[in-house]
C-alpha cells in the first residue's frame, strides 16, 4: 500500500493552464449573453468554456473579461490532458492563478478519487479537505474496494503530497492509520506489503514493510519479518537526500532460534544474525563524484539465508570501499580505498589507491596518446587466517596509437610500455622492478549490400593482433593481489566477422532483426607449437516485438568441444500467452534448460509456471506454479515453489494491480535470469 493522495489531485485544478497565456478564452452555449459593454459573458446549456487545451463543460458559466474570473455550475466537467475532474461548482482567478471546486470527483491514468472542496493556493501548491483516492474503478464495486482517507492533503505538484489524518480502508473497515502522511510524487511502489507463507526451512512465515517518508529527505521502511523455525527479524531501512550526497543504510537484526542450523558448518553461522548496508553517493559538482560502500555482516550466509534472491544471486561478497574520482581536460583522477570489513572474505585491500588515467590525446596527425599511473598499498588478507600478503606498487603504463584508412580498410597500429614498481616479491625481497612492452595492430572494414529498398546486409570483418614478450619479472616471482600481478607473454591472433540483418519499417525507422557474430583465437607460441584455441559465435533474432532469441557459445578448437554457451527463446504467440526458453551449458559443470509461462487461462485467472531442469544429474531442480486471480483493483497470488536440494515454499501475496512491484523475490524468473 502506498499514498496516492495527490498524485491524481495534483491534476485536479487543470484549470491552472488558463494562467500561462493571455488568450481569448472561447465560450458556446445553447444562450450567450454579453453584459456591460462585453465585459460579462453569460452562458446557459450546454456550456463549453475552452482555452488553449483545457475544456470545461457545465449547465452554467460566468466569465469576467477584465478581472479574469471564471465560475462554473451545474454538471461541471473539466477535461485536460492529464485527467478529467467533475464538479458541483467552479471558480478560478487567472490573474493570482487561484480557485476551488466544489465535491469535486476526478481521475487520471489508474487514479479515482473525491473531495469535498479542492483549492488552488498559487502555482506550486494546492490543497483539499474531506477526500479520498483510490485505484479501484467506481463504475466496478466490489468487496474489496480500497482507498485512503484523509481528513486534509497539500500537494506540491511534481515534488510530494502531505496529508494528515490518513486511513486505509478496505470495505467498509479501516485497517491502517497514519497521523500524518507524506510522499513524493515520483515513487510508484507500494508502502505497506504483507506476504504470509510457508517453507521447510523457515516454517510458516509472514514478511511485512511498511514505508513512511518521515520529511522531505528522509524516507523509512520498516522490516518486521516472522519465520517459525528463525525467529523475528526486524530492521528499518533508510533513504535520504542531503547537500551532501543520497544513500540507502540497510539493518536487519534476527535472533536465531534454530539450534541445529547453528551447528552445521561447524558454527560459522552465529546465534546472533545481522547485516549493515550503506551506499552513498554524491555528485559534489559535474566534475566530481565521491561513493560509499559498507557492508558489514554477522557470517557469510546471511545474504543466502534470508536475501537470496534479492542480494546474494547478484552479488554474494559485496565489498566496501570509497571512491572519488575527479575529471579534468586531460584525464581522471581517483582515490580508492577497500577495506575488509568481513573476515570470512578473502579479499585485496587498497590503503589506498591512487590512480590518474589519461585520456587519448591527438599528438599529431592520426597519432593519438594515452596510458594511466597508479599507486597502491596492498593487503591480501585470507579468510582462513593464514597470513597476509602486503606490498607497496606503483605501475605506469603509457600507449601510442595510429589511426589511418587504407582505401576501404580501417588500420590502427599501437605500441605501449608498462613499468611497476614492487616494495617486496613473494620472498620478501625488497626494491623490485619489473618492465613488459606491447604492441598491436587493428584492421578492419565495412561492406553491405542492399537486397531491396527495405532490407540491408551489413558485414564488418576484423582482425586483431597482439603481443607482449615476457615480463622482465615473471608472476610467480610476485605477490598475487590482482590481474596486475599475473601478466604473462602474449602473442595472439584474433578474427571475425559481424553481421546485421536491417529492416526498414512503414513509419521510417530501422530494426535490426539478425544480428550474427563469430571470432577465433590462434595463440601463436613458436617454441612449442601455435594452435587454434577457441571459436565464438554469438546471435540475436528480432522478427518482431512477439520473438525474441538469443545465443551465445564458445567452442573449443583444440579439444573439439563445447565449453559454454546459452541460448534463451521468448515469445507471445498471442496475447493470452508469454513463454521463456533457455538452456545453459558449461562443460562438466552445467546442462539445465530453464522454461517459464504465463497463461490467461479465463477471464480474470492467470497461471505462471518456471522449471529447471538439470540433464548432468537427469533432474528436475526447481519448479514453481503460480495462480493468480484479478480481484478488480486487487491481485491475488498463490504460489508453491519447490527446489530438490532447497527447501519447498508456498504463500499468498494480495497486491493492488496498478502497483504490483511488492519488493519480495520468493520465486525465481526467467526473464528476470536472462535480461
Amino acid at each position: 500500500m502506498r499514498s496516492r493522495l495527490g498524485l491524481a489531485l495534483a491534476l485536479v485544478f487543470s484549470l491552472s493552464c488558463l494562467a500561462q497565456a493571455k488568450v481569448p478564452i472561447e465560450v458556446k452555449g445553447d444562450r450567450i449573453t454579453y453584459k456591460e459593454g462585453g465585459r460579462f459573458v453569460e452562458a446557459r446549456g450546454h456550456v463549453v468554456v475552452t482555452y488553449e487545451n483545457v475544456r470545461i463543460n457545465c449547465d452554467y458559466a460566468d466569465v469576467d473579461l477584465k478581472e479574469n474570473l471564471a465560475r462554473a455550475k451545474g454538471h461541471v466537467v473539466i477535461v485536460e490532458p492529464r485527467g478529467v475532474l467533475q464538479g458541483d461548482y467552479a471558480e478560478y482567478d487567472f490573474d493570482d492563478e487561484r480557485g476551488k471546486i466544489l465535491k469535486a470527483d476526478f481521475s487520471s491514468g489508474p487514479y479515482y478519487g473525491s473531495a469535498e472542496e479542492l483549492r488552488r493556493e498559487g502555482p506550486e501548491k494546492y490543497s483539499a479537505d474531506s477526500c479520498y483516492i483510490t485505484t479501484c474503478d467506481p463504475a466496478r464495486p466490489h468487496p474489496l474496494n480500497y482507498r485512503l482517507v484523509a481528513r486534509s492533503v497539500e500537494i506540491y505538484p511534481g515534488e510530494k503530497v502531505v496529508a494528515k489524518k490518513v486511513r486505509f480502508k478496505v470495505g467498509r473497515y479501516t485497517l491502517f492509520y497514519f497521523p500524518k502522511y507524506v510522499h513524493r510524487l515520483d515513487d510508484r511502489r507500494p508502502n505497506i506489503k504483507v506476504v504470509p507463507g510457508h517453507d521447510e526451512d523457515w516454517g510458516a512465515f509472514v514478511l511485512t514493510t511498511v514505508k513512511q517518508s518521515l520529511s522531505d529527505s528522509l524516507d523509512a521502511k520498516f522490516n518486521l519479518d516472522w519465520r517459525e523455525k528463525r525467529g523475528i527479524g526486524f530492521g528499518p531501512d533508510l533513504f535520504y537526500h542531503t547537500a551532501f550526497g543520497s544513500g540507502i543504510l540497510r539493518t536487519y537484526y534476527l535472533h536465531e532460534k534454530d539450534d541445529e542450523l547453528l551447528e552445521d558448518l561447524g558454527g560459522l553461522r552465529k546465534r546472533d544474525r545481522y547485516k549493515v548496508q550503506l551506499i552513498h553517493q554524491w555528485d559534489i559538482d559535474d566534475d566530481q563524484r565521491l561513493v560509499l560502500e559498507y557492508h558489514k555482516f554477522s557470517d557469510k550466509y546471511v545474504l543466502k539465508d534470508f536475501y537470496y534472491n534479492e542480494e546474494y544471486e547478484y552479488d554474494p561478497t559485496p565489498i566496501s570501499y570509497l571512491l572519488y574520482t575527479r575529471d579534468d581536460p586531460l584525464g581522471t583522477f581517483s582515490l580508492y580505498l577497500e577495506k575488509r570489513v568481513n573476515h570470512f572474505y578473502t579479499e585485496t585491500e587498497y590503503l589506498p589507491q591512487l590512480k590518474y588515467t589519461l585520456y587519448s590525446h591527438k599528438l599529431l596527425d592520426n597519432f593519438y596518446v594515452s596510458g594511466d599511473l597508479q599507486a597502491d598499498n596492498l593487503s591480501r588478507r585470507f579468510s582462513d587466517g593464514s597470513s597476509a600478503l602486503s606490498a607497496w606498487r606503483v605501475d605506469g603504463y603509457l600507449q601510442l596509437l595510429y589511426t589511418a584508412s587504407l582505401g576501404h580498410i580501417d588500420i590502427s597500429p599501437y605500441v605501449g610500455v608498462r613499468q611497476t614498481y614492487y616494495s617486496r616479491d613473494v620472498e620478501g625481497e625488497e626494491g623490485l622492478w619489473r618492465g613488459v612492452g606491447y604492441c598491436g595492430l587493428d584492421l578492419s572494414t565495412r561492406l553491405y549490400k542492399l537486397f531491396s529498398d527495405d532490407v540491408r546486409h551489413v558485414v564488418r570483418p576484423w582482425i586483431r593482433y597482439r603481443y607482449n614478450p615476457w615480463p622482465t619479472v615473471r608472476a610467480e616471482r610476485l605477490q598475487q593481489f590482482d590481474w596486475l600481478d599475473g601478466i604473462e607473454r602474449t602473442n595472439d591472433l584474433s578474427f571475425g566477422m559481424e553481421n546485421l540483418i536491417q529492416v526498414k519499417r512503414e513509419d521510417g525507422s530501422v530494426r535490426d532483426v539478425l544480428k550474427f557474430d563469430w571470432s577465433a583465437m590462434y595463440h601463436i607460441r613458436p617454441e612449442r607449437g601455435s594452435w587454434f584455441d577457441y571459436l565464438d559465435l554469438e546471435g540475436t533474432y528480432r522478427p518482431s516485438d512477439r520473438w525474441r532469441l538469443d545465443a551465445e557459445y564458445r567452442y573449443g578448437l583444440d579439444e573439439g568441444d563445447w565449453r559454454y554457451g546459452s541460448v534463451d527463446l521468448w515469445f507471445r504467440p498471442f496475447d493470452a500467452l508469454e513463454v521463456g526458453l533457455g538452456h545453459q551449458y558449461r562443460r562438466g559443470d552445467m546442462a539445465q534448460t530453464v522454461a517459464e509461462c504465463k497463461w490467461q487461462v479465463a477471464e480474470g485467472w492467470r497461471l505462471e509456471t518456471y522449471h529447471r531442469y538439470e540433464f548432468e544429474e537427469g533432474a528436475m531442480q526447481e519448479q514453481t506454479y503460480a495462480v493468480i486471480k484479478d480481484l478488480g483493483c486487487w491481485e491475488l497470488e498463490v504460489a508453491y515453489s519447490d527446489e530438490k536440494y532447497g527447501s519447498s515454499t508456498f504463500w499468498v501475496i494480495m497486491r493492488i494491480k496498478a502497483f504490483p512491484d511488492v519488493g519480495v523475490q520468493l520465486r525465481s524468473s526467467y526473464r528476470r535470469r536472462t535480461d
